[in-house]
């Protein structure tokens, strides 16, 4: 009996930790430094859009702004997966899936996947 109660209560953990990995909806307004370590996603419109050392920086944005940081490596891998990241320019509304992190001070998203960043079409 004992074996079991163990292995229910270990799916019930697994299920818990399974559904921790799921990315969260959030507005840009909403993310906070309490979010850090969190996967989100985030949409609205790129109000700005630029390259520095082969790495990508979006500020992306709704009612406030967070930034996204697509690294060289990353970008590349877009690049390889018929996504050109140059599409990421300003005015293109997006949905971007990642990690919130703290950088100097500053809140910002990092992308994980070439999938991560998409361009939503226009409705």
């Amino acid at each position: 009996m004992f074996c079991f109660a163990a292995a229910l209560a270990g799916i019930a953990v697994l299920a818990v930790a399974a559904k921790s990995l799921e990315p969260v909806p959030m507005q840009a307004s909403e993310i906070g430094f309490e979010d850090v370590g969190s996967r989100v996603i985030v949409s609205g419109r790129i109000s700005s859009a630029s390259w520095r050392n082969g790495n990508l920086f979006l500020l992306v944005c709704d009612t406030k702004c967070v930034k996204v940081a697509v690294f060289a490596s990353l970008a590349e891998q877009m690049r390889s997966h018929s996504l050109d990241p140059s599409a990421l320019e300003k005015g293109a509304r997006v949905s971007v899936e990642g990690i919130v992190d703290e950088y100097r001070g500053e809140l910002e998203i990092t992308p994980l996947h070439y999938n991560s960043v998409e361009v939503m079409k226009a409705t």
